[in-house]
């Protein structure tokens, strides 16, 4: 008659924990725990099937041998994915479509300036043939950098 907690048993809880702290921790950062926990889960179906002996030594070699191996496979493709950055030009900005109006003219080669979220940011036109633009005029953030905002005429409605 088996126990409830066999060595598989124990071998999956330990697995879905380490994916857990992996996943909610480290957000796929370390990588470590999910060659272990993939290593448990892949002892638990060796011995479920009986091709390994179900004993702690056993075990803990199994899951250190498929643990290097796991990271030998999937190191390279995995970190891959974590350093695939977008191009920072592509980048979305919680800024972009900020609507605000000049307080003072801006030129190529006159730039104005914009207080927000307790920062003053440089106003610069995204577009240079939108040049000059009066004080007053209502604009509409496309692009922004550090401390720039690039902006363009609101169209009137």
């Amino acid at each position: 008659m088996d126990t409830l907690l066999n060595m598989e048993t124990v071998l999956v809880i330990i697995g879905i924990a380490l994916m857990i702290v992996e996943i909610v921790v480290f957000g796929f950062g370390s990588l470590f725990l999910l060659f272990i926990s993939l290593a448990c889960f892949g002892t638990a179906l060796l011995m479920f099937l009986h091709i390994l002996p179900e004993t702690a030594l056993v075990a803990f070699m199994a899951v250190a041998a498929q643990s290097i191996g796991w990271a030998i496979v999937l190191w390279k493709p995995l970190r891959k994915l974590q350093n695939k950055q977008q191009d920072p030009e592509q980048q979305r900005s919680a800024l972009d479509g900020l609507v605000f109006t000049l307080d003072r003219d801006i030129d190529t080669n006159h730039h104005g300036s914009h207080r927000y979220s307790g920062i003053v940011w440089e106003v610069r036109a995204a577009d240079p043939e939108q040049c000059p633009m009066a004080a007053g005029t209502e604009v509409r953030v496309v692009k922004s950098s550090v401390g720039k905002l690039f902006v363009e005429k609101v169209a009137a409605a």
